[in-house]
């Protein structure tokens, strides 16, 4: 039996879905360590590829990568009814003092109507605000059908750990003929949100945030993670060539054969290319390890993924077996 004023047992202590994010980052969004990594980067003349040393935080660029998902999601619903000028395009910018970023797409925006709870009834919540400020709210949790198997966001955290690693958040969308702005500020502390008609304008989203950069020991979002940025669309702009991808006004468009130059360094009879069920697998003759994953696009490698703990694993037993 305890005696007065002491402790009995641990204290359980119910926190609330952004206080659990704020306090468990690594659970949501890897690490938010910046250390110095070998990645491949865009050479400086757009023409290929090239190995170089960055500085680079996983959780910095996770939070990035949520919104180019979503981006991508909306622009990959138009395949089979591609029209002109409509989810065909995803830009990037950020400032000049490297701080804001600005993620826009041309799609079809995002639905004003109410979300559904899990038991199919009406929430509160539109579906945009869902989006934005709600864990657990997304469009692809069933099925994994032909359609939706590929999509980039299936765990309904996305772009609201964007907004909750932000110390600004702005969200616009123009859906049908209604424009919408979703404002929060502190961490998702403060959202503010409006509507108004605004007839006969072209639809599409827009979300600027200004990342709580403290949270991962930086001041800006470096050079060093826009390389990062490049790259990942010069990928997405060999798999998905029906999109555009600029970054910074300068559209990134690649061929394999480019990524396969600067991969090789020009010695491209030296490779071989193995698709197999999707995944494509360039082996180059090497007496060392190194893996570069892309799933549907997306760089899983830089933000921290089981798959390449286990694959080097799997290789470097491999390779302490064969003979010298």
């Amino acid at each position: 039996m305890s005696g007065k004023g002491q402790t009995q047992g641990n204290i359980v202590t119910i926190l609330t879905e952004r206080s659990k994010v704020l306090k468990t980052p690594g659970r949501f969004i890897g690490s938010v360590e910046t250390k110095e990594v070998e990645k491949m980067v865009v050479t400086p003349d757009f023409k290929s590829v090239a190995e170089k040393l960055l500085k680079f935080n996983p959780g910095l660029f996770k939070i990035v990568e949520e919104v180019f998902d979503n981006s991508l999601d909306e622009c990959k619903r138009h395949d089979k009814n591609r029209k002109a000028n409509l989810g065909d395009t995803i830009t990037f910018t950020i400032d000049q003092q490297c701080q804001w970023i600005t993620i826009t797409d041309n799609g079809n925006g995002i639905p004003t109507e109410r979300a559904k709870n899990e038991d199919g009834s009406d929430s509160d919540m539109t579906m945009y605000q869902a989006a934005w400020t709600k864990l657990g709210a997304g469009t692809n949790f069933d099925g994994f059908t032909e359609d939706d198997s590929s999509a980039r966001g299936q765990n309904g955290e996305g772009v609201c750990l964007t907004n909750i690693f932000s110390k600004e958040f702005r969200g616009y969308t123009q859906y049908k003929d209604t424009f919408v702005s979703v404002i929060c500020k502190d961490n998702m502390e403060d959202i503010q949100i409006a509507e108004q008609p605004n007839p006969g304008k072209p639809t599409g989203t827009t979300v600027q945030f200004l990342p709580d950069y403290a949270r991962f020991g930086e001041t800006h979002f470096s050079v060093d993670h826009q390389l990062v940025v490049m790259y990942y669309f010069a990928i997405l702009s060999i798999q998905y060539p029906h999109i555009k991808f600029y970054f910074q006004s300068v559209q990134i468009k690649y061929t394999m054969d480019q990524l396969i130059a600067g991969i090789t360094h020009g010695k491209k009879s030296q490779y071989e290319m193995v698709k197999v069920d999707g995944l494509t697998v360039i082996v180059l003759p090497s007496n060392s390890y190194k893996f570069s994953q892309f799933i549907n696009g997306s760089d899983a490698d830089a933000g921290g993924n089981p798959i390449e703990w286990v694959t080097k694993k799997v290789v470097d037993g491999f390779l302490n077996a064969l003979p010298k």
